[in-house]
């Protein structure tokens, strides 16, 4: 995401929403030593920092962003 980039910018609701997204189930957020997030599922043991939901918010920029480059390109035609 560009900041700078207008169409980026409508999209800002998309990151506001990623970053207060709850863990999912039957994930946690725990702080390792040094006070990293991270997330541990509790079924299958597996450890990332990035947030469970982070692939469904990422996708979803992308397909949004690209309806909106579509509809730009449309009404240049």
């Amino acid at each position: 995401m560009d900041p700078e980039n207008q169409i980026d910018r409508n999209l800002l609701w998309i990151a506001k929403n990623g970053l207060m997204e709850p863990v999912p189930q039957p994930w946690q957020a725990l702080k390792d030593s040094n006070d990293n997030i991270i997330y541990y599922n509790t079924v299958t043991k597996e450890r990332t920092h990035q947030h469970p939901m982070d692939f469904h918010y990422r996708n979803l920029f992308l397909h949004e962003r690209e309806k909106l480059l579509s509809a730009n390109e449309d009404l240049r035609n």
